[in-house]
């Protein structure tokens, strides 16, 4: 719970410095749309995985298994895995496309944009290589 607490934290005062001159898709450049590609990629293949895992009713291998995604933590159906996922991959790019490239913040010159693409990259890294390591396959 506490590093749930910290990443929010992080990601609030990161995202949420009223100082930012909000200008949707400003400076985006080919390393964004890179960077962004590459989260929709793994994204999808964590999608793939999660489809399948609810047709097996979140157990094979005569193993029990719990999603770790927060939208999931009840073991949704089929249906929720279908339309939620691709939801949340339209609102993480309308995100990306809003934060600035840049930005000073506690005297630390960042860029948010990469670090909100960063951040989810490496979770869904994780989550495929976690479910895969489960004997989840990849399936629509």
């Amino acid at each position: 719970m506490q590093i749930k607490t910290l990443i929010v934290g992080l990601m609030v005062l990161t995202f949420a410095n009223p100082a930012y001159a909000w200008n949707f898709g400003d400076k985006w450049t080919k390393t964004d749309t890179a960077y962004q590609l590459s989260y929709l990629a793994i994204t999808t293949v964590d999608w793939a995985q999660t489809r399948w895992m609810t047709r097996q009713d979140w157990k094979w291998d005569g193993n029990n298994y719990k999603e770790m995604n927060p939208l999931f933590l009840d073991n949704k159906p089929h249906t929720d895995a279908t339309w939620l996922i691709p939801a949340g991959m339209i609102l993480h790019t309308v995100v990306a496309l809003a934060l600035p490239p840049e930005a000073k913040i506690c005297g630390f010159k960042l860029n948010p944009r990469r670090i909100w693409q960063v951040i989810f990259i490496g979770g869904e890294i994780g989550a495929v290589v976690n479910n895969a390591t489960a004997g989840v396959k990849i399936e629509f």
